[in-house]
């Protein structure tokens, strides 16, 4: 049996005083909030040579539900678990181990994110890349071995906290009573890790994969800037839509092992942030629908590592 972890997010929100805000509304009269939820998330590692082709490594992940909770003015965290695979998904697509852990805190003009997932066992979504013969309904290549780790801090500040509020986007804490939006700027700092027992390319296709094809092993490491732009439609009272998008540019300092040794790469590389949110937030009920995505790219001399994580979840809740 497969022993997985899965914290949807945990969200501490401190309020700060004597900022120029959007105009929102905090609930002082609720004293918790109660969201029951259900989330999808999508995680897929892509490794791509020069001439365009790659190999789409996932892992197996499954849908997950819980509970978030916020005490009003002081913090809110949530914890859930994930549903059990069916055997047939377990035959298709092999076993998954892991962990995602999520935190987040809203202030007035900033937030701050931090994440950390981590996967081992994987299969290759175009398995008939590598194997012709490979026809829809068969088994995926699989790697059990094969591990991923994602870890991500941001900082993001409000430029015109008057016009956007973060708290109301990406929790619903407080509601923003009138449209608005801001330029938006911060920094990042990530950390990814692809290693497997066998070369991460697999004997099929290395040939096409140059000096890199025999890499068993590779840590990136990315400092970014980050900047872009965030709007809130509020519809009537109660309903809202926001749009997010942050896109970073950083350095990133690489490690690459393979049979013959370890080598060291370093050049400039993109970031980018989404975030969707829509729903109702009144004084008494709240739901929603929020999806919230990030993708990065790093690279070798002879080829391509992409990360894409996107999660999409599902809220109803109450204030007492």
């Amino acid at each position: 049996m497969s022993r997985t972890s899965f914290i949807s997010s945990v969200m501490i929100l401190l309020v700060s005083g004597g900022i120029a805000r959007a105009e929102t509304t905090k609930f002082d009269s609720k004293f918790l909030t109660v969201k029951p939820w259900v989330a999808i998330a999508s995680y897929g590692y892509g490794l791509k040579n020069d001439a365009g082709a790659e190999l789409k490594w996932n892992p197996n992940s499954r849908a997950g539900t819980g509970l978030d909770f916020y005490l009003h003015g002081y913090f809110g965290f949530g914890i859930g678990g994930l549903t059990e695979l069916k055997s047939e998904d377990r035959i298709l697509k092999g076993d998954t181990n892991y962990s995602d852990y999520r935190f987040s805190w809203a202030f007035k003009s900033f937030q701050v994110v931090a994440n950390y997932q981590e996967f081992r066992g994987f299969y290759l979504e175009n398995t008939s890349y590598i194997d012709p013969s490979w026809t829809s309904g068969a088994p995926y290549h699989q790697q059990p071995d094969m591990y991923a780790s994602n870890k991500h801090v941001s900082f993001t500040w409000i430029m015109d906290p008057g016009k956007y509020s973060l708290e109301a986007a990406s929790d619903q804490s407080v509601r923003q009573s009138s449209s608005g939006g801001s330029w938006l700027v911060g920094g990042s700092a990530a950390q990814a890790r692809f290693s497997n027992t066998s070369p991460l390319v697999p004997t099929a296709v290395a040939g096409q994969y140059g000096v890199d094809a025999s890499v068993t092993s590779a840590d990136f490491t990315n400092l970014s800037a980050r900047g872009g732009y965030g709007h809130t439609f509020c519809f009537g009272t109660n309903w809202f839509a926001t749009t997010q998008g942050i896109l970073g540019l950083g350095q990133q300092f690489a490690h690459f092992s393979d049979a013959t040794g370890t080598r060291q790469d370093t050049r400039l590389v993109p970031k980018f942030d989404l975030l969707l949110s829509t729903g109702y937030n009144g004084d008494q009920w709240l739901s929603g629908l929020i999806v919230d995505a990030d993708a990065a790219s790093y690279r070798t001399a002879s080829m391509e590592f992409s990360v894409a994580l996107a999660t999409l979840k599902l809220y109803f809740g109450t204030r007492f």
